[in-house]
């Protein structure tokens, strides 16, 4: 079936529904607004999902600070807002020759002017087993499975004598040492330390272990020194466990398996160790590098100009001709989606194109409640401010007033109760 909704008008196409794809809705909606309410350009995103997903705070939700709904917002009220139409599925195939772009149900959506914005997901084929038997943490889904094997683990450990016997229940198993897994860990441990006093089984101190495994020297190394000591300073208060160093060669069940043939048994592993752009089949094939889609300096294919390639799938050719392979966070692909409703107007008005520049505005990684470590525009600190200005700035970024309002709600919470117990089957 081919959905054609106006030939008249230019088409502009969206594909993905990330923090890339909201971003180039906006900026599109921001600098057509005229064209789009006069029919003359008709805006279209399509997503898998249909609503938007704020990823930065998946390992809030997995402790039960935060509620799992109140970190998605609907896409289709956001295209409503931008005046656009929002058409839910996945996309299997992008014809370039034809400018048709195939959905999973067979129809096909045209298109005049193209911004692929697919994201990324868990690469899980980078070590044996670890698709089979760890857990990611990319989806709402990923974060019902997590919780409910932590809780599963602590209800049958509570009534076990045997410490040895109880261990296989409590060990929780973290590959990846990067601020995704430091996150995750400390939220864990601070979700672990408001409910210790409901199981009296266990004891929370000497019994329950959380493990990071990272392959290189340094935890979150990408993002300097500083971040990577203040870290360990907080795991190790936190009594979370760092192996550096250590690769994990192979995932099995309730086990781990490194490098140096050292074995690690553990009831949750999880999985924080890359991701990967997500690509559908391009016709005709075009240039990728490291699996991510080569663009020019203006976020566009050189032999494709009216196809656009935003976030975490995209690599960016600068003016010297190398490749540039940008972080893949939410704020590069935020500042990759800003600028594209310019160059789309550009292009049509057969403008030069604005060359994409990259401002790196620091960065702001959680440590468990009251602790963050942050680099602000160069300026590094941490502690309870650093904290504070984490949730600000997430909060700020939220899509949604009510979002706001519940996630602020949740975070209040925290404060005055014990976080939420009940085992989701």
């Amino acid at each position: 079936m081919f959905l054609d909704f106006n030939n008249m008008a230019k088409k502009i196409v969206i594909i993905g529904g990330g923090f890339a794809g909201l971003n180039a809705l906006k900026s599109i909606y921001w600098h057509f607004k005229k064209q789009i309410l006069k029919g003359a350009v008709e805006l279209i995103l399509i997503s898998d999902k249909n609503y938007f997903l704020f990823r930065p705070l998946l390992h809030e939700v997995v402790s039960s600070t935060i509620e799992r709904e109140d970190i998605a917002h609907p896409l289709r009220e956001i295209c409503a807002q931008c005046g656009s139409r929002f058409i839910r599925g996945k996309v299997i195939e992008v014809n370039l020759l034809r400018q048709k772009i195939k959905l999973h149900t067979h129809e096909t959506v045209n298109y005049d002017y193209l911004v692929m914005a697919l994201g990324a997901k868990p690469d899980l084929n980078k070590i044996k087993g670890a698709d089979l038997y760890s857990l990611p943490l990319s989806t709402l889904e990923d974060c019902q499975i997590i919780r409910s094997r932590i809780i599963d683990g602590l209800e049958k450990a509570d009534f076990i004598a045997d410490k040895q016997a109880k261990q296989k229940y409590l060990r929780i198993l973290i590959v990846g040492g990067g601020p995704s897994g430091v996150q995750l860990a400390t939220e864990i441990r601070s979700f672990f330390d408001d409910i210790a006093d409901l199981y009296p089984g266990i004891d929370f101190k000497s019994e329950v272990e959380i493990c990071i495994f990272e392959a290189s020297s340094l935890l979150m190394a990408d993002f300097g020194h500083f971040f990577s000591h203040r870290a360990y300073s907080y795991l190790r208060e936190n009594r979370i466990k760092v192996f550096n160093n250590s690769v994990v060669e192979k995932i099995a069940d309730n086990y781990l398996e490194l490098a140096d043939g050292r074995v690690v048994e553990g009831s949750v592993i999880l999985w924080n160790a890359g991701i990967k752009p997500v690509l559908p089949k391009f016709t005709p094939q075009i240039n990728l590098q490291n699996d991510r889609v080569e663009t020019t300096i203006f976020l566009n294919l050189k032999d494709w100009p009216n196809v656009f390639t935003v976030g975490d799938m995209a690599c960016v050719t600068n003016r010297n001709g190398e490749i540039v392979f940008l972080p893949q966070t939410a704020q590069v692909a935020s500042q990759m989606g800003g600028v594209i409703g310019v160059n789309l107007k550009n292009l049509i008005a057969k403008k030069p194109l604005r060359e994409f520049n990259y401002r790196h505005k620091g960065f702001i990684v959680s440590l468990g409640k009251g602790r963050a470590v942050a680099d602000v525009l160069g300026v590094e600190f941490s502690g309870i401010l650093a904290w504070f200005l984490y949730r600000l700035v997430y909060l700020a970024n939220m899509p949604g007033f009510v979002n706001k309002i519940r996630i602020g709600f949740d975070w209040f919470l925290d404060f005055f109760f014990k976080r939420e117990t009940t085992e989701d089957k």
